[in-house]
């Protein structure tokens, strides 16, 4: 074969991963968009529920009377019931946000990286698989998963797929993405942490029936 043959069908192969590459990142950001908005959708929903918990329990006198009365306190076993459930509530409102967060990271990514490739061919480096996978200190993940929002705390698992073998182009978008959503994630589970604090001190100060 000449080098001109080989020079065509290097770039004709090239462009071939280039077209698959860009139809591969169409596909993920349609299905990451719709992924993020039922997030959404699902945190705002807990988030009504927690809130009726709390305005339940401060608005209404009688709230413990659900509680049996057995050796130990009515109050406190009602405490202890209604903060668990609360508990539960931020755990899952926590839960659905930072998939929301990682869907809104990751659409960005691909958003950024098409309007580029609008304009500019990617490199042969750039469409290349990564082989290094994300990761943080297991106790920063633990509190972003659960108490409040952390940057930099995306780690392996936490994608079905895995950041291991994707385009390079894309892990690094995703690296350096910050999105709104990290902002509303904040206030939302400041807002989610606050009714807790409300709750418990309703509940052990509030007046007794």
């Amino acid at each position: 074969m000449s080098k001109q043959s080989e020079s065509v069908a290097n770039e004709s192969a090239r462009d071939q991963d280039f077209i698959t590459a860009k139809a591969d990142l169409e596909r993920r950001l349609d299905r990451w968009s719709t992924y993020h908005d039922h997030k959404e959708t699902m945190a705002h929903a807990a988030i009504l529920v927690s809130l009726g918990l709390v305005a339940g329990v401060v608005a209404t006198p009688a709230w413990d009377s659900w509680a049996p009365s057995v050796d130990l306190s009515q109050r406190l076993i009602a405490t202890v019931g209604v903060v668990l459930a609360w508990f539960l509530l931020h755990l899952y409102i926590r839960w659905q946000l930072r998939n929301r967060r990682i869907a809104a990271m990751s659409a960005r990514a691909y958003r950024r990286v098409l309007r580029t490739w609008e304009t500019s061919r990617p490199t042969p480096a750039d469409l290349q698989p990564n082989d290094k996978p994300l990761g943080c200190s297991s106790v920063k993940r633990t509190i972003d998963k659960w108490i409040f929002p952390l940057d930099g705390t995306i780690r392996e698992e936490d994608l079905d797929e895995g950041f291991v073998g994707l385009r390079r182009v894309i892990v690094k978008e995703f690296e350096a993405a910050s999105t709104g959503a990290s902002n509303a994630e904040r206030l939302v589970s400041i807002g989610s942490l606050l009714l807790g604090v409300v709750l418990i001190l309703n509940s052990v100060f509030g007046a007794r029936t």
